[in-house]
């Protein structure tokens, strides 16, 4: 099964071979810096991949640093003399670069979008898409409430990894938020679980291979004996050790660690089917209320004692505050 590829992107300014680019360069670098050009995106895929950037996070500060640009919240003289606008994949190129050398805006931009906007101000939490510090992945969520609720609750900040929910939200309606915690609950299991068993999820999501399956291919190798039902226990502990990892960690930490960003609850969608859309803070709050009952969590979102005692965690009740 395949799940890459290699090309060439070639203009009159550069002449690169790159592994990709895959989807969520595609959408961070491309849609969400407005690229127009397949071309552009894959050499600025290849200035990631040189300078050691990750594409989704890269994407979305420099897509940040352009929003600050347009509104005036940095100037040239803290870009280093680079105009940077949607659309002009010289200014992407450039920021790449800065970023990855830590010069001029660049070195704070490198800290990420979390820390440069509670640093520059001026509104820019509103437009920095990230939660718990890390940068949303490549899916608009204003109109897929078990996609902002999997972004708001995984346990890395707003990644699709844990939990690719957007797919449920077309198939159940994009307005709708009952049952929908429900399903994020039963993705944040079953995914995370092919990476506990060192294995690739693709044979799952693409070609419908039973979790039974991953079980059974599990006792083979190793000789030990677990059911599907077990080993999506052992996610299930994994998922509220990691959750106690945070309360440990940070002592503030609750419920508005999983709240996105305001653009997510109060900008309506312009455009395209979905135009005028947006989710609104009550529902954004109606699913994390969902989220927590069923995990047994208190209404702040932390795991109580009772919940740590039935999963065998009760090492770590002693760092709930």
């Amino acid at each position: 099964m395949c799940c890459g590829k290699y090309c060439r992107t070639t203009t009159d300014d550069y002449d690169v071979h790159v592994e990709g680019p895959e989807y969520e360069t595609t959408a961070m670098i491309g849609g969400n810096c407005a690229l127009g050009s397949i071309k552009d995106i894959a050499y600025a895929n290849f200035l990631c991949d040189d300078y050691g950037i990750d594409t989704i996070s890269g994407g979305s500060i420099i897509a940040f640093a352009i929003e600050c640009f347009e509104k005036g919240i940095i100037d040239e003289k803290d870009t280093g003399g680079v105009t940077l606008k949607f659309g002009d994949p010289k200014g992407v190129f450039a920021m790449v670069k800065k970023i990855a050398l830590r010069q001029d805006i660049g070195d704070l931009l490198a800290e990420g979008t979390k820390k440069a906007a509670e640093t520059l101000g001026k509104g820019t939490e509103r437009f920095a898409m990230q939660m718990k510090g890390l940068e949303q992945s490549g899916y608009e969520s204003r109109c897929a409430p078990a996609m902002l609720l999997s972004y708001m609750t995984s346990d890395i900040g707003a990644h699709h990894r844990p939990s690719w929910a957007v797919t449920h939200d077309l198939a159940t309606g994009r307005d709708s938020v009952e049952g929908k915690a429900a399903k994020v609950i039963e993705l944040q299991h079953t995914r995370p679980l092919f990476d506990t068993l060192g294995v690739c999820r693709l044979p799952w999501i693409e070609m419908q291979v039973p979790v039974s399956d991953y079980a059974e291919a599990y006792r083979k190798a190793t000789g030990i004996d677990y059911s599907e039902e077990e080993l999506l226990g052992i996610s299930e502990k994994i998922w509220n050790l990691t959750r106690m990892f945070w309360v440990r960690e940070f002592p503030d930490f609750g419920r508005p660690y999983d709240f996105p960003p305001a653009r997510i609850y109060e900008e309506k969608l312009k455009g395209g089917s979905t135009d005028g859309g947006v989710l609104g803070r009550e529902k954004v709050e109606a699913l994390l209320d969902d989220y927590y009952k069923l995990r047994g969590w208190t209404k702040d979102g932390i795991p109580t004692p009772e919940k740590l005692k039935s999963l065998g965690l009760d090492w770590v009740i002693k760092d709930l505050k």
